[in-house]
């Protein structure tokens, strides 16, 4: 589990690192802003995917052109005088280890960009 997150927290700030290039190249400006704006901008994007994981892991499931949400299946049997709860919300291992990801992913690009942005 924690080679898989760590594959996908290298291979999303790869991809930050090319897209930053990229702005790099259009922009042409000084390498400290490159690494205070865009490097932002890209953490909030990764809290934004990061919160709608979370939903999905809280049952969640965005369609196409609909949100829905799962509730919660109470099942009430009163035999014997006790209440049993049974919930069906999914969750994977790739879910969780997508939602981790992108929250460390966020918290790498907003310090440093925060810290630059102060100096």
């Amino acid at each position: 589990m924690k080679k898989l997150l760590f594959q996908k927290i290298v291979l999303r700030l790869g991809f930050v690192f090319i897209l930053c290039l990229v702005w790099y190249l259009i922009q042409h400006s000084s390498l400290t802003y490159i690494l205070t704006y865009p490097v932002f901008i890209c953490g909030i994007l990764f809290f934004a995917i990061a919160w709608f994981s979370y939903l999905n892991l809280d049952g969640m499931q965005i369609n196409r052109f609909s949100f829905s949400r799962q509730a919660n299946q109470m099942v009430n049997k009163i035999g014997n005088d006790h209440i049993e709860q049974t919930t069906s919300i999914p969750s994977s291992k790739s879910e969780v280890i997508a939602f981790y990801s992108d929250i460390i992913v966020g918290i790498i690009l907003i310090l440093p960009s925060i810290i630059l942005s102060l100096l």
